[in-house]
Order: C-alpha cells, then structure tokens, then sequence
C-alpha cells in the first residue's frame, strides 16, 4: 500500500506540470489556430483525428516551403503524449498494484472507487488514442473561445486535452478517497483492537 500511495504522490506532481502545458496551449490559442489553419486546404472542414493533425504538422515539418513557426503544434502534440504517459504510469504502477488488494480487505466504497478508477483509465486511453474519433470531443471552455464556423476543426481537437487531464485529475482524487477510506478503516479497526482489549 505504502508503495502504491509513493507512485501517486509522484503521478500527482507530474499532472501539476501537465497542468502548466495546457496553460501553454491557453496562452496561445490564437497562434495555434491561425497557423493550423495556414497548413491545411481552405475545403478542410474538420479534424477526425489525432493522427490526422499530427501527419499535417508532419508534413509541414518535413516541407522546405514551410516557413511557419510549429511551436504550438508541436507543443500540443507533447502535452497529449504526456497526459498519455501519466495515465499509463497510472494504469502501470498504481492501479494494477491495487487490484492486487484482496475484496476482503475493502469497503464496499473503495471497490466501487477502484472499479470506476479502471474505467476512467481505460477511456481516456481510447479517447487519446490516434485514431480515436475526435468529432464527439466536447468541452465548454473550448466552445467559448472558437468560432462557430471553425468548431469542426478545433472543437474536438481542443477539446481532448482538457478532457484528457481532468479524468487524469479525477482519477487522482478517487486515489486520494481510496486511500482515506483505508486510513478511516485502519483507525477504527485498531480503535476497536483497544476497546475489546480494555473491556
């Protein structure tokens, strides 16, 4: 348990620097869009996927007539590979360990935690995947700082990592539950340990 609780605390200070990269990509949102924009054909109305952005930044990349500065891109592209490597360690060295926890040894609370700990995992590994369907991706900050017209190209786009890193964070708060439920649980059970003891 001790070893469990060691790899959050770790998992928890790399979500804060996360954190610090979506804050990047907020800061400049404006130069993300005017130069995705700039990469892709006038008729393009809408990114289907992760891999679809990423070959476009690609190919610009590669291209010696690009003269635009990918900084941005690219820098989103990094953030959703962190927010991937946070969960995988999370999967990896925090909830495999815990499904180790015999049933008997929980409350029903913390089974209910775990359980939808898994879930949330698993989701948000398929939604960040490259392939993943990006036209479902919905978050209301987004929606209020692109246009109308443009939604296609960026809503889901845009979306996915503020999505992406508050499952991260939402999984780290049901971690922080699990692990007070069991502290709650060892205290009452060394409380009653005392009681029968003195009576």
């Amino acid at each position: 348990m001790r070893y469990i609780r060691e790899q959050q605390r770790i998992l928890s200070a790399k979500i804060v620097s996360v954190k610090d990269g979506l804050r990047s990509v907020d800061q400049h949102l404006t130069e993300f869009i005017l130069t995705y924009k700039q990469l892709i054909s006038t008729d393009i109305l809408s990114t289907k996927s992760l891999a679809e952005f990423e070959t476009t930044v690609r190919k610009a990349k590669e291209s010696r007539e690009n003269r635009l500065s990918l900084i941005h891109l690219e820098g989103y592209l990094m953030l959703i590979d962190d927010i991937r490597d946070v969960l995988r360690a999370f999967e990896e060295d925090v909830y495999h360990p815990l499904t180790q926890i015999h049933d008997d040894c929980e409350t029903s609370n913390q089974k209910e935690m775990k359980s939808r700990i898994g879930l949330n995992i698993t989701r948000m590994q398929t939604q960040l995947a490259k392939d993943s369907d990006l036209s479902t991706m919905r978050h209301p900050a987004i929606k209020c700082r692109i246009l109308v017209r443009e939604e296609g190209l960026f809503m889901g786009l845009l979306s996915l990592a503020t999505v992406a890193l508050e499952a991260t964070e939402n999984v780290d708060n049901d971690l922080d539950e699990y692990f007070s439920a069991h502290h709650i649980q060892t205290l009452l059970s060394k409380m009653k340990t005392a009681l029968s003891a003195y009576l």
